[in-house]
């Protein structure tokens, strides 16, 4: 049974710690996760929150966080669209950690075009 670091109770600070764990390029990223989650895609449940479930669901912590928006070509948007994908289910987690550790290349324009497929108020 996966138990992740994020817990119900949590509010968004101690959701950012948890995944982070005061690494600061991640706790950056997290931070524009933060910025930009709500006005690229207002469907999501809890805003930023809600990607920072997706994040622990994936096990992406502390300097993986980093290396995703890297893969991501530093684009929070991208990365936005990633992991709403792997939500809907367009990706899996597999595909996810091999990008991060560079053994695999996604379209990142294809995923955020089929994310808005299915989500047609995602920016």
């Amino acid at each position: 049974m996966f138990r992740g670091r994020i817990t119900g109770k949590m509010d968004i600070g101690k959701a950012l710690e948890a995944l982070t764990n005061g690494r600061s390029d991640s706790f950056a990223t997290c931070q524009s996760i933060i910025n930009f989650a709500e006005m690229v895609d207002p469907s999501m449940t809890g805003g930023a929150l809600g990607y920072f479930k997706i994040l622990d669901e994936l096990e992406i912590y502390e300097e993986r966080i980093h290396a995703l928006f890297i893969a991501c070509g530093r684009d929070t948007i991208k990365m936005l669209a990633l992991l709403r994908a792997y939500q809907l289910g367009i990706l899996d987690m597999a595909e996810i950690n091999n990008m991060i550790d560079g053994n695999k290349r996604i379209d990142l324009k294809a995923i955020a075009e089929a994310v808005r497929k299915q989500l047609s108020d995602f920016m």
